[in-house]
């Protein structure tokens, strides 16, 4: 495609043909003239924004960006209105990638029931890989913000699902041909049924109803830093048991190959909760077929423990997300 914003033409048959989700609470349809987006929002209601944005050569890079993007909101409560999104391409794209790209966020979309509240697309002179970025609205009653976090001490550590799951589809996506190669086609289409995973609506509704006021996804730099940043949040120490934090074989089998450690790899989807019982809040989210898990309490002071059998030893600070040893290769 040539460089600069995409033709009018091109944004009608390959991103608008296939984006068009509804128009709950937008008051300026997204078209090839727009550049703003706007919503209607009742006097008691606030607005929550939530921003995400990610790099690759996958067609399915706007579903992991919406995903993560509108599971932020609702953490915050918020229920979600739409989303904005912007796309940067390299000179080298051609039109059928963007289509597919389209295709793709459309169906996200629709299984979260949220607009697509504005939307530019441009081929960029200087750019290796695809950038999207996406703006997530939400609306929140006043009264149900979730914005302060539980500094209590001694209070459960709950995980919701496996870690490294948005990591392995990324690595999957990116990497399909060397996997290919080294696994069978039934593992590796057994990854791709991950991606049902990403949205987390079900077990943040079951977590508010529960009780919980603190929770953060595993997104940038995986559980380990997750875990930094909800000690820090909260003003809390914790321990936590390397043997509890859940993790799937085809992830430890991927991560392998790579040489990348799972437990510093992006895991959108994958909830961290504080909650007085732990055990309590598993067995509701198994009821509801959620995988949830108790991987510790958090502890008075300021240290960060991972226990390892008789081994304890302190967390790190976050470090650079694994998945971009990929990209430094």
């Amino acid at each position: 495609m040539k460089l600069g914003r995409v033709s009018e033409t091109i944004m009608q048959r390959s991103i608008l043909k296939y984006l068009p989700v509804g128009d709950s609470g937008r008051i300026i349809a997204p078209s090839p003239y727009e550049t703003c987006a706007g919503v209607d929002l009742e006097a008691s209601e606030d607005v929550v924004f939530s921003d995400v944005s990610l790099y690759g050569e996958e067609e399915q890079l706007g579903v992991f960006a919406i995903d993560q993007a509108l599971n932020e909101v609702l953490i915050k409560g918020a229920i979600p209105v739409g989303v904005n999104i912007g796309i940067m391409m390299p000179r080298e794209t051609e039109e059928v990638f963007l289509r597919a790209m389209a295709e793709q966020m459309s169906r996200s979309c629709g299984r979260w029931k949220a607009s697509v509240l504005g939307i530019q697309a441009e081929v960029s002179p200087v750019l290796s890989q695809t950038v999207i970025r996406v703006t997530a609205v939400g609306a929140v009653k006043k009264d149900r913000l979730m914005q302060k976090p539980d500094k209590s001490v001694s209070r459960d550590i709950v995980l919701t699902k496996w870690i490294g799951a948005e990591g392995t589809l990324r690595i999957l996506r990116k990497e399909q041909k060397a996997l290919s190669e080294r696994f069978v086609p039934a593992f590796l289409q057994g990854v791709e049924s991950w991606q049902e995973m990403l949205p987390a609506g079900e077990e943040i509704e079951i977590a508010r109803c529960s009780g919980v006021t603190t929770m953060r996804q595993v997104t940038d730099g995986g559980i380990f830093a997750a875990l930094w940043y909800l000690a820090a949040e909260t003003g809390t120490g914790l321990e936590v048991r390397m043997d509890a934090i859940p993790i799937r074989q085809e992830t430890v089998e991927i991560c392998e190959y790579f040489r990348i450690n799972p437990y510093q790899l992006t895991s959108a989807g994958c909830l961290l909760m504080l909650v007085e019982d732990g055990g309590a809040l598993t067995e509701k989210m198994s009821a509801n077929g959620i995988s949830a898990s108790v991987l510790g309490r958090t502890a008075a002071g300021n240290d960060k423990v991972i226990l390892r059998g008789e081994e304890r030893r302190f967390l790190d600070r976050p470090a650079q997300d694994q998945l971009l040893k990929l990209y430094n290769e």
